[in-house]
Protein backbone atom coordinates (compact mmCIF):
# COMPACT_ATOMS: atom_id res chain seq x y z
CA UNK A 1 0.00 0.00 0.00
CA UNK A 2 1.40 3.29 -1.14
CA UNK A 3 1.94 5.85 2.10
CA UNK A 4 0.37 3.45 5.08
CA UNK A 5 0.90 6.27 7.63
CA UNK A 6 -1.38 8.82 5.73
CA UNK A 7 -4.03 6.03 5.47
CA UNK A 8 -3.81 5.18 8.99
CA UNK A 9 -3.88 8.59 10.11
CA UNK A 10 -6.63 9.32 7.63
CA UNK A 11 -9.08 6.29 8.97
CA UNK A 12 -8.43 7.41 12.38
CA UNK A 13 -9.66 10.99 11.75
CA UNK A 14 -12.69 9.66 10.25
CA UNK A 15 -13.66 7.05 12.76
CA UNK A 16 -13.64 10.23 15.34
CA UNK A 17 -15.41 12.35 13.64
CA UNK A 18 -19.71 11.73 13.30
CA UNK A 19 -20.84 11.09 10.36
CA UNK A 20 -23.97 12.13 8.54
CA UNK A 21 -26.87 9.26 8.96
CA UNK A 22 -29.06 9.30 5.74
CA UNK A 23 -32.67 8.19 5.26
CA UNK A 24 -34.45 8.65 8.64
CA UNK A 25 -37.77 8.81 7.02
CA UNK A 26 -37.78 5.09 7.84
CA UNK A 27 -37.82 5.55 11.63
CA UNK A 28 -41.60 7.21 11.39
CA UNK A 29 -42.79 4.08 10.61
CA UNK A 30 -41.30 1.93 13.50
CA UNK A 31 -44.79 2.38 15.19
CA UNK A 32 -43.35 0.24 18.60
CA UNK A 33 -39.62 1.59 18.92
CA UNK A 34 -39.04 2.64 21.83
CA UNK A 35 -35.09 3.51 21.71
CA UNK A 36 -32.92 4.80 19.99
CA UNK A 37 -28.30 5.34 20.58
CA UNK A 38 -26.63 7.31 18.06
CA UNK A 39 -23.03 7.06 18.38
CA UNK A 40 -20.80 9.88 16.62
CA UNK A 41 -23.43 11.14 14.23
CA UNK A 42 -23.98 14.37 13.17
CA UNK A 43 -27.39 15.49 14.13
CA UNK A 44 -27.83 18.42 11.81
CA UNK A 45 -27.99 15.49 8.84
CA UNK A 46 -30.01 13.22 10.73
CA UNK A 47 -32.50 15.97 11.72
CA UNK A 48 -32.93 18.32 8.68
CA UNK A 49 -35.91 16.40 7.39
CA UNK A 50 -39.34 16.33 9.34
CA UNK A 51 -39.48 12.89 10.86
CA UNK A 52 -41.62 12.01 13.82
CA UNK A 53 -41.27 8.81 16.01
CA UNK A 54 -44.13 8.75 18.89
CA UNK A 55 -43.41 5.99 20.41
CA UNK A 56 -39.55 7.25 21.35
CA UNK A 57 -38.66 6.78 24.54
CA UNK A 58 -35.06 7.15 25.52
CA UNK A 59 -32.70 8.94 22.82
CA UNK A 60 -28.80 8.69 23.51
CA UNK A 61 -26.51 10.85 21.70
CA UNK A 62 -22.97 10.11 22.59
CA UNK A 63 -19.82 11.82 20.96
CA UNK A 64 -22.40 13.12 18.27
CA UNK A 65 -22.10 16.89 17.03
CA UNK A 66 -25.28 18.93 16.45
CA UNK A 67 -25.50 22.39 14.37
CA UNK A 68 -27.05 25.03 16.77
CA UNK A 69 -30.83 25.66 15.69
CA UNK A 70 -31.11 22.30 13.08
CA UNK A 71 -32.23 19.88 15.66
CA UNK A 72 -36.37 19.86 15.86
CA UNK A 73 -36.21 17.41 18.73
CA UNK A 74 -39.62 17.74 20.27
CA UNK A 75 -41.39 17.49 16.80
CA UNK A 76 -39.33 14.43 16.09
CA UNK A 77 -39.83 13.17 19.36
CA UNK A 78 -42.62 14.25 20.82
CA UNK A 79 -43.58 11.47 24.07
CA UNK A 80 -39.56 11.12 24.57
CA UNK A 81 -39.37 10.76 28.63
CA UNK A 82 -35.32 10.61 28.52
CA UNK A 83 -32.29 11.60 26.87
CA UNK A 84 -28.42 10.90 27.31
CA UNK A 85 -25.88 13.40 25.87
CA UNK A 86 -22.49 12.36 26.16
CA UNK A 87 -19.09 14.16 25.12
CA UNK A 88 -21.05 15.89 22.22
CA UNK A 89 -19.44 19.10 19.75
CA UNK A 90 -21.53 21.50 18.90
CA UNK A 91 -21.67 23.90 15.26
CA UNK A 92 -22.06 27.61 14.98
CA UNK A 93 -22.19 29.04 11.67
CA UNK A 94 -19.80 25.94 10.79
CA UNK A 95 -17.28 26.17 13.43
CA UNK A 96 -17.34 24.18 16.26
CA UNK A 97 -18.24 25.56 19.91
CA UNK A 98 -16.72 24.78 22.78
CA UNK A 99 -19.59 25.57 24.76
CA UNK A 100 -23.09 23.98 24.58
CA UNK A 101 -25.29 26.97 23.00
CA UNK A 102 -28.20 28.21 25.19
CA UNK A 103 -30.14 27.66 21.60
CA UNK A 104 -29.76 24.73 21.55
CA UNK A 105 -30.63 24.04 25.10
CA UNK A 106 -33.52 25.91 24.72
CA UNK A 107 -34.65 23.59 22.30
CA UNK A 108 -33.85 20.60 24.46
CA UNK A 109 -36.23 22.48 26.93
CA UNK A 110 -38.94 21.76 24.80
CA UNK A 111 -39.23 18.00 25.40
CA UNK A 112 -42.05 18.88 28.05
CA UNK A 113 -42.48 14.88 28.55
CA UNK A 114 -39.41 14.41 29.69
CA UNK A 115 -38.46 12.56 32.87
CA UNK A 116 -34.92 12.04 32.80
CA UNK A 117 -32.27 14.50 31.77
CA UNK A 118 -28.18 13.34 31.49
CA UNK A 119 -25.88 15.61 30.42
CA UNK A 120 -21.95 14.54 30.67
CA UNK A 121 -18.80 14.67 29.61
CA UNK A 122 -15.88 17.52 29.05
CA UNK A 123 -16.75 18.29 25.43
CA UNK A 124 -20.25 20.05 27.02
CA UNK A 125 -19.68 23.08 28.84
CA UNK A 126 -22.46 25.40 30.46
CA UNK A 127 -22.27 28.73 31.87
CA UNK A 128 -25.79 28.10 33.39
CA UNK A 129 -28.98 25.56 32.60
CA UNK A 130 -31.01 28.71 30.78
CA UNK A 131 -34.37 29.75 32.19
CA UNK A 132 -36.58 27.29 29.67
CA UNK A 133 -35.44 24.30 32.53
CA UNK A 134 -38.05 25.29 34.04
CA UNK A 135 -40.20 24.16 31.24
CA UNK A 136 -39.74 20.57 32.24
CA UNK A 137 -42.53 20.45 34.39
CA UNK A 138 -42.35 16.35 34.08
CA UNK A 139 -38.24 15.69 34.91
CA UNK A 140 -38.17 13.83 38.15
CA UNK A 141 -34.13 12.91 37.24
CA UNK A 142 -31.57 15.19 36.17
CA UNK A 143 -27.75 14.62 36.33
CA UNK A 144 -25.28 16.80 35.08
CA UNK A 145 -21.48 16.10 34.75
CA UNK A 146 -18.24 18.28 33.96
CA UNK A 147 -19.94 20.69 32.57
CA UNK A 148 -21.95 23.25 34.76
CA UNK A 149 -21.31 26.27 36.54
CA UNK A 150 -24.82 27.59 37.77
CA UNK A 151 -28.24 26.19 37.91
CA UNK A 152 -31.05 29.22 37.45
CA UNK A 153 -33.92 30.46 39.87
CA UNK A 154 -36.27 28.38 37.27
CA UNK A 155 -35.00 25.15 38.66
CA UNK A 156 -37.68 26.03 41.42
CA UNK A 157 -40.29 25.11 38.53
CA UNK A 158 -39.53 21.34 38.97
CA UNK A 159 -41.70 20.15 41.53
CA UNK A 160 -41.36 16.28 40.44
CA UNK A 161 -37.69 16.26 40.44
CA UNK A 162 -36.89 13.95 42.85
CA UNK A 163 -33.02 13.27 42.29
CA UNK A 164 -30.34 16.24 41.41
CA UNK A 165 -26.83 15.10 40.88
CA UNK A 166 -24.12 17.72 40.13
CA UNK A 167 -20.23 15.73 39.46
CA UNK A 168 -17.12 17.37 38.51
CA UNK A 169 -18.36 20.36 38.01
CA UNK A 170 -15.41 22.53 39.35
CA UNK A 171 -16.79 25.95 38.54
CA UNK A 172 -19.76 25.26 40.59
CA UNK A 173 -19.97 27.35 43.53
CA UNK A 174 -23.57 27.40 44.70
CA UNK A 175 -26.92 25.72 45.01
CA UNK A 176 -29.73 28.55 44.74
CA UNK A 177 -31.70 29.58 47.86
CA UNK A 178 -35.22 28.58 45.63
CA UNK A 179 -33.86 25.04 45.72
CA UNK A 180 -36.18 24.76 48.89
CA UNK A 181 -39.09 25.14 47.01
CA UNK A 182 -38.11 21.90 45.14
CA UNK A 183 -40.34 19.43 47.66
CA UNK A 184 -40.10 16.41 45.67
CA UNK A 185 -36.49 16.05 46.20
CA UNK A 186 -35.71 13.28 47.87
CA UNK A 187 -31.97 12.66 46.72
CA UNK A 188 -29.16 15.16 46.14
CA UNK A 189 -26.15 14.24 44.75
CA UNK A 190 -23.18 16.82 44.74
CA UNK A 191 -19.44 15.11 44.30
CA UNK A 192 -15.93 16.75 43.10
CA UNK A 193 -17.85 20.31 43.13
CA UNK A 194 -14.65 22.10 44.72
CA UNK A 195 -15.83 26.04 44.49
CA UNK A 196 -18.81 24.65 46.25
CA UNK A 197 -18.36 26.23 49.96
CA UNK A 198 -21.88 26.28 51.59
CA UNK A 199 -25.21 25.61 51.39
CA UNK A 200 -28.21 27.68 51.18
CA UNK A 201 -30.34 27.47 54.41
CA UNK A 202 -33.79 26.75 52.09
CA UNK A 203 -32.14 23.65 51.92
CA UNK A 204 -34.10 22.88 55.73
CA UNK A 205 -37.43 23.38 53.67
CA UNK A 206 -36.62 20.04 51.58
CA UNK A 207 -39.42 18.05 53.40
CA UNK A 208 -39.20 14.61 51.62
CA UNK A 209 -34.82 14.97 51.55
CA UNK A 210 -34.17 11.19 52.64
CA UNK A 211 -30.24 10.51 51.49
CA UNK A 212 -27.22 13.18 50.70
CA UNK A 213 -24.16 11.55 48.71
CA UNK A 214 -21.15 14.18 49.20
CA UNK A 215 -16.99 14.21 49.28
CA UNK A 216 -15.34 14.76 52.31
CA UNK A 217 -15.06 18.54 51.35
CA UNK A 218 -18.69 19.24 51.64
CA UNK A 219 -20.04 16.70 54.29
CA UNK A 220 -19.31 19.09 57.13
CA UNK A 221 -22.29 21.24 55.45
CA UNK A 222 -24.65 19.13 55.43
CA UNK A 223 -23.44 17.47 59.16
CA UNK A 224 -24.19 20.97 60.41
CA UNK A 225 -28.16 20.65 59.01
CA UNK A 226 -28.17 17.52 60.65
CA UNK A 227 -29.87 18.98 64.15
CA UNK A 228 -32.24 20.75 61.90
CA UNK A 229 -33.30 18.33 60.32
CA UNK A 230 -34.02 16.22 63.30
CA UNK A 231 -35.98 19.11 65.11
CA UNK A 232 -38.20 18.66 62.25
CA UNK A 233 -38.60 14.80 62.17
CA UNK A 234 -36.58 14.35 59.35
CA UNK A 235 -33.53 11.57 59.40
CA UNK A 236 -31.28 12.51 56.30
CA UNK A 237 -28.74 9.91 55.54
CA UNK A 238 -25.58 11.35 54.56
CA UNK A 239 -22.71 9.18 52.70
CA UNK A 240 -19.36 9.71 51.61
CA UNK A 241 -19.10 8.75 47.65
CA UNK A 242 -15.96 8.01 46.01
CA UNK A 243 -15.49 10.60 43.07
CA UNK A 244 -17.12 10.03 40.20
CA UNK A 245 -15.73 9.00 36.88
CA UNK A 246 -15.07 11.95 34.53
Amino acid sequence: MLYPNLWRKWTSEQMRSPIPLGNLQVLSRLSNLKRIRLERISISSTFKNSIQVKSLRKLSLIRCSAEIGSANLSHAFPNLEEIYIKNGSFIKYGLLCPRLSGTLLRELCDLISLKKFILSGSDVLLRALPDEIGNLVNLEVLRLRSCLSKLPNSIKNLKKLNFLGIYNCRDFGELPECIGEMRSLRKIDLRSCRRLKKLPGSVLDLKQLEKVICDEDTESFWKSLLPSFRDRNQDIRIVIGPPPLR
